[in-house]
């Protein structure tokens, strides 16, 4: 988005789901918090979230942490 505002540059909104996949990446005990948040709430699917975690292209042992911690959310199969 472009605005008076934002000049020179340009503010970026991210989709929810992918705003928790980066915030899960990052790992920081509050960015954990504010995903849990917004799971909690309903405001975004841990589902989605887990498909968008294959996405991304990040160390094999981040991979597996973002597995981790996303499976505490989804309904065991």
């Amino acid at each position: 988005m472009e605005s008076q505002s934002t000049q020179p540059g340009r503010g970026y909104t991210l989709e929810p789901h992918d705003c928790i996949v980066s915030k899960l990446i990052a790992g920081r005990e509050k960015d954990h918090a504010f995903a849990d948040a917004l799971i909690r709430a309903g405001l975004v699917d841990p589902a989605v979230v887990a498909e968008r975690i294959e996405m991304v292209d990040v160390h094999p042992l981040v991979l597996k942490r973002l597995r981790d911690w996303i499976a505490t959310y989804l309904p065991v199969t």
